[in-house]
């Protein structure tokens, strides 16, 4: 999950725990804690707009920048060795089954 959150940062430079939870399948809480986790090994770094002191905002270091792109590679090029031969169709079909899985997880975990 931590790596979905990473990766996230990738495709959009800030965001906070509430749209992060948003987007993942993940409780706020959890965000938080994962969060906490990336800002403590210098991965993440928070700011506050002067705007609104009450928003904290979220946005990945040169390290957690550096270290996202690495494992981004990564996982692309394990996914490309893993998937070969399987037509685009069978990936979707794939795609949709685990993100219902994680949905319903996310569910027996509130309840």
């Amino acid at each position: 999950m931590e790596f979905a959150l990473i990766r996230l940062f990738l495709t959009d430079e800030e965001w906070t725990a509430t749209e992060l939870s948003q987007v993942l399948p993940v409780e706020v809480s959890a965000i938080s804690r994962m969060v906490n986790k990336l800002v403590e090994r210098g991965l993440l770094s928070r700011r506050r707009p002067k705007n609104d002191r009450r928003i904290v905002l979220l946005r990945l270091t040169q390290e957690g920048i550096e270290l996202g792109l690495e494992l981004h590679q990564r996982v692309h090029e394990y996914e490309t060795r893993l998937t070969a031969g399987i037509d685009e169709e069978e990936i979707d079909a794939l795609q949709s089954i685990v993100r219902r899985i994680l949905i319903n997880s996310s569910a027996i975990g509130r309840s």
